[in-house]
This record gives C-alpha cells, sequence and structure tokens, in this order.
C-alpha cells in the first residue's frame, strides 16, 4: 500500500543525497518549495506526472518513492523482463491507484 509517510521520508532522504534544496527541487520538478515542503511533511502527494519527473530527478523508481519496493534502482532489464511498455504503465497506474 502507497504510504504518505514512507513517501515524505524518500522524497527527503534523496533530495538531500543529491545535495538539492527544497527550492533546488521544485524549480527542477516544477513546483514551488512550499510542494516540496508538503511532500515531505506527509500533507501531499505529487501527482502522476510529477511523480515520474521527481524519480526522474532523485534517480530512483516511482515504486522506491511510494514504498512499494525498498530498492531505489531496479535494473533495465529486470523491469523489462517483467512488464511490457503497455504492461508496465498499467502496472505503475494499478499501483498508483491502489
Amino acid at each position: 500500500m502507497v504510504s504518505y509517510v514512507t513517501f515524505a521520508q524518500r522524497v527527503r532522504l534523496c533530495r538531500k543525497a543529491h545535495d538539492f534544496t527544497q527550492k533546488e527541487l521544485g524549480e527542477i520538478v516544477g513546483v514551488t518549495e512550499s510542494h516540496v515542503r508538503k511532500w515531505e511533511s506527509g500533507r501531499s502527494f505529487a501527482g502522476a506526472e510529477k511523480l515520474g519527473v521527481l524519480s526522474v530527478t532523485l534517480n530512483v523508481t516511482t515504486d522506491y518513492l511510494l514504498g512499494l519496493t525498498d530498492d531505489p534502482q531496479p535494473t533495465k532489464e529486470r523491469l523489462l523482463s517483467e512488464y511490457s511498455s503497455d504492461e508496465l504503465m498499467k502496472e505503475l497506474i494499478r499501483r498508483w491507484n491502489g
């Protein structure tokens, strides 16, 4: 199950690992510093589009940010062997919607 707490902790942890301020991460992702602060406090969740940008920016998977896995960077080969492109998108949407 997706958790606000896990998402908040992981966004903060990854942001700090990349040495970004909340303002810098917000500028990269295309949101305000206030949005990043809300994500990190567990008061808000990133939408699907911003979640994708966050995962690329922080070099982790969306599943990791959402707490669906503890593996921040599964191998490309494993992902491709598990899902076709369409199946992968459907699986991400399914997991997002719970």
